[in-house]
C-alpha cells in the first residue's frame, strides 16, 4: 500500500492507545521512515494529528523525529462496501525513523537495571532534548513516559530520542497550534 508521495509501509512496529507505527520505505528514494497512522477517524484525532505535523514540521532539535510529510490515507473498515461520494479519511504523519531505537521501559527493568553510568547519560540527554523544546519552541512534551523515551544501545552509552508529541503544549498553557 502507497501513502503520501510514495511511501510503501513495509512493516507495523508499533501500537499505541490512537495509532499504529509503520516503517516504511519511500518507492523513489529508498529512504527509510516511521508512519503513524491514526486508530480513528474522528475530528479530535485529525485535529492532533495535524498539531503533532505541526509542531515537528517546526522543531529542528537532535532527539526528536524530522517530519518527513503529513497526510490522510483511505479508511476503510472490513467489509465496507462502495462510498458514494468522498470516502473517510484518516490522518498519517510519515517523519524520521529511529532504526535502532529501544523504549527505555525495554531497556531497564527491575530484573535487568541499566549501567547507572548510562541511566545518568540517558535522563541527561532526554532532559537536555526537553529543554530545547521549552526554551527554542515554547513547547512542552506532556507525555515524557519510558515508552516515548528511545535508545540506540548500539552507540556506547547510547544515543537518546523523544517521540509521540500528540500531546505537546504551548508552554502559555494552550494546546501548541
Amino acid at each position: 500500500m502507497l501513502i503520501g508521495t510514495g511511501w510503501r509501509l513495509e512493516e507495523k512496529i508499533a501500537e499505541g492507545e490512537f495509532s499504529f507505527g509503520y516503517r516504511a520505505e519511500h518507492e523513489l528514494l529508498g529512504i527509510e521512515a516511521f508512519v503513524k497512522q491514526a486508530r480513528k477517524r474522528d475530528e479530535a484525532t485529525a485535529e492532533a494529528f495535524r498539531r503533532e505535523a505541526k509542531i515537528l514540521g517546526t522543531v529542528s532539535i537532535p532527539g526528536i523525529p524530522a517530519l518527513r510529510e503529513y497526510c490522510t490515507v483511505e479508511f476503510k473498515p472490513p467489509g465496507a462496501g462502495v462510498y458514494i461520494g468522498k470516502s473517510p479519511q484518516i490522518p498519517c504523519i510519515i517523519m524520521e525513523l529511529i532504526p535502532t531505537g529501544v523504549p527505555c521501559r525495554k531497556l531497564i527493568t527491575p530484573d535487568q537495571p541499566y549501567d547507572t553510568r548510562a541511566t545518568v547519560w540517558i535522563l541527561y540527554r532526554a532532559l537536555s532534548i526537553l529543554n530545547k523544546l521549552h526554551t527554542r519552541y515554547n513547547t512542552a512534551h506532556c507525555d515524557v513516559n519510558p515508552d516515548n523515551v528511545l535508545v540506540d544501545t548500539d552507540d556506547g552509552y547510547g544515543s537518546t530520542n523523544i517521540v509521540d508529541l500528540g500531546l505537546a503544549m504551548n508552554l502559555n498553557g494552550s494546546v501548541a497550534k
